[in-house]
């Protein structure tokens, strides 16, 4: 796996990728799975991780959209379960009440570069083109967590934000 890849899931582990790992000992597949609007980040995904996916990425029915009443489609794509994709569930899981949560790797300061922060932007930002700023979805993290992310953007890639 090359260090562009690892950049990559880290930017994108900040935002929808999730890893799924079904027991202790078990290997890693990632999720990449979006909704319909993003199929040309998802394509763009699978030709980064070709080589670890078995099946082109495919188009799912969801549910009806409570706010449009339309039909929900997403796509998306998962890798096959591998020892070197186990990083990412050992440093963005920990188990609470039988479930994975989420969380902010320890590591973060070292793991955001510009290169992840272009895909958490791209995977889970918009851009406010009226007001001129940038919103980034942090739904999965703590108030602690999205302090820390903060202080990551400002003290080592010089970014400045108002936070909520």
């Amino acid at each position: 796996m090359t260090d562009y890849q690892k950049e990559v899931i880290f930017g994108s582990m900040l935002g929808d990728l999730t890893a799924e790992r079904t027991h202790f000992k078990g290997n890693t597949r990632l999720r990449f799975y979006m909704y319909l609007k993003n199929e040309k980040l998802i394509y763009h995904l699978y030709s980064i991780f070709k080589q670890y996916v078995k099946t082109e990425p495919k188009i799912y029915n969801r549910k009806l959209n409570n706010l449009t009443k339309g039909l929900h489609k997403d796509i998306g794509f998962s890798t096959l379960k591998y020892t070197y994709f186990n990083w990412v569930n050992e440093e963005f899981y920990v188990k609470l009440n039988n479930k994975n949560i989420k969380i902010l790797p320890k590591n973060s300061y070292l793991r955001l570069t510009p290169v992840s922060l272009a895909y958490w932007i791209r995977d889970d930002g918009s851009f406010k083109k009226a007001k001129g700023y940038l919103v980034m979805c942090t739904d999965s993290f703590s108030k602690v967590e999205v302090l820390h992310l903060i202080s990551i953007l400002e003290k080592k890639l010089n970014l400045s934000g108002a936070l909520f």
